[in-house]
């Protein structure tokens, strides 16, 4: 730590869910470190879903929390779609560049009160009276999520690096950095609708093996038109990729080696620093009562199922569901929302009723509005996992060694399957009708198919012990979090308050 004084570090994450819990176990292990302080910006949905379910951490006092609003509807809601965080981050984006363009060069006090005051995510609520505080020091850095691209012109007018932090893997990041070249080739976002299916493969992307267009992620190949949102917001998401001063990855370096190797010959600075987890902050939250009944199952024979918290089952698709599971004659831990359980509650379907009879009600299976994933996936009873394969639920999955049934839904989620099926042999897909749903036969196969694999169990125990040796003593992401941490220690301390 050079010149003894302490290094005050801004840490921003994105609005949505995923994207906090990566940000906040890294703001966490940094706090931990002699000679950090850490300043983070909770969104106030996130921040209101961890108070509800008991699993705020032991905040040291090395990190302030500070609730930000984000624009998003409180958690006794519908959970948010895709384009409701997408479209809180633009509101982000647009009162960030209106601030600079209005504000030339301002004190820096003042642009930090009008930070504050103008925009949700990407600011903490009351900065300016954080930043004046005798005991801490200007901040020196800022990490931001990758999705928060304008606080890269932020850093950038008070000369302080700003250091990407992408909480999916290497893989996407790099699809997505090439956005551009896949619209300059007419490969995306065709006058049909749907991207070029004719088009041979790909195989312009440094470090991926080439692949069709309908294996990108399905941001990218559904129905969209040019000037789309959503398209727009990647392509300014990664635009100021070059100008990042690091990029940190929640990955492990020996699960996309070629993707890491290929992005850092090319002058990116990239860094697989995951899976960030075990904190012994985290480790203390209240026990929950989904693992009570986990403890009362047989070793590795509970099917888990989850579907994340921005996607969710239609009401066809929860029958088949429940009715593929029940034929299965496997115990099950099943994670349903309060909403669609209600929905379904109140339905006139007449399979929900007996079906928590013939289950639930006779031990054979759980149903919980919310599971504590981590803690769900390490146990011993836990035999398989169905999953819409966020990338967040496919660590947890690796690390807990569980084998994954893949049923992906939007985003990326395809690419995150395609890996755990193909590149690392740690799962199945489940089979899928032409619109995308899948029928009771589809779930009892699968469950039957994943159970009795010896193969993939046997590769999701290696791939457990090669992700838990990256983050121990001399491992890759060990290695890269080390480096991290020396390099803000050694950061110069501005002089002026920001």
């Amino acid at each position: 730590m050079a010149g003894g004084e302490a290094r005050h570090v801004l840490v921003v994450p994105w609005s949505g869910e995923g994207h906090v819990i990566g940000m906040l176990r890294l703001a966490l292990l940094l706090a931990a470190q002699k000679g950090l302080l850490i300043s983070f910006g909770y969104p106030a949905r996130a921040h209101a879903l961890a108070l509800k379910r008991g699993k705020l951490p032991n905040f040291p006092p090395s990190l302030r929390v500070h609730v930000v609003e984000d624009g998003l509807p409180a958690p006794d809601h519908e959970p948010p779609r895709l384009h409701h965080l997408r479209d809180s981050s633009l509101m982000i984006v647009q009162s960030l560049e209106a601030l600079l363009q209005q504000h030339v060069a301002p004190s820096s006090e003042t642009a930090l009160s009008l930070l504050a005051a103008n925009c949700c995510d990407a600011a903490l609520d009351g900065a300016n009276e954080i930043n004046s505080s005798p005991s801490w020091p200007p901040v020196c850095c800022i990490i931001s999520d990758t999705f928060l691209a304008e606080t890269q012109a932020l850093a950038n007018s008070f000369s302080i690096p700003r250091i990407h932090f992408w909480t999916g893997n290497a893989t996407v990041y790099n699809i997505f950095l090439h956005v551009p070249q896949l619209l300059a080739k007419g490969i995306l976002l065709h006058s049909n609708g749907i991207g070029k299916v004719e088009y041979p493969l790909i195989d312009f992307i440094p470090g991926l093996p080439a692949c069709h267009v309908t294996q990108l992620p399905w941001d990218l190949i559904q129905k969209y038109e040019v000037s789309q949102p959503m398209i727009e917001f990647l392509i300014n998401a990664f635009s100021s990729t070059k100008d990042a001063d690091r990029i940190l990855v929640h990955s492990v370096y020996e699960l996309e080696k070629h993707v890491y190797d290929a992005m850092q010959a090319q002058g990116f600075r990239i860094y697989a620093i995951g899976p960030l987890f075990e904190t012994n902050s985290e480790s203390g939250a209240a026990r929950n009562e989904c693992l009570d009944w986990l403890d009362r199952q047989k070793t590795a024979s509970v099917v888990y199922v989850a579907f994340g918290t921005v996607t969710g089952l239609s009401l066809l698709e929860m029958q088949s569901m429940a009715l593929g599971l029940e034929a299965s004659n496997q115990p099950f831990l099943w994670v349903v929302p309060k909403d669609p359980l209600a929905t379904i509650s109140n339905s006139s379907e007449s399979f929900w009723e007996g079906f928590i009879e013939r289950t639930v009600s006779g031990w054979k299976g759980c149903i919980v509005a919310w599971a504590p994933q981590k803690e769900v996936l390490k146990h011993k009873a836990v035999g398989a996992f169905i999953s819409h394969c966020g990338w967040n639920s496919v660590l947890e999955s690796l690390w807990g060694g569980v084998p994954i049934v893949t049923c992906c839904r939007v985003a990326e989620q395809n690419c995150n399957a395609k890996s755990v099926v193909e590149e690392w042999k740690v799962g199945i897909e489940m089979e899928r009708k032409d619109d995308g749903g899948f029928t009771t036969e589809a779930v009892r196969k699968a469950i039957v198919e994943v159970m009795g694999n010896q193969e993939v169990k046997a590769r999701a125990l290696h791939i457990k012990q090669v992700v838990r040796h990256a983050v121990g003593a001399h491992g890759t992401s060990h290695s890269n979090l080390t480096s991290l941490i020396d390099h803000l220690l050694h950061l110069p301390v501005p002089r002026q308050v920001i």
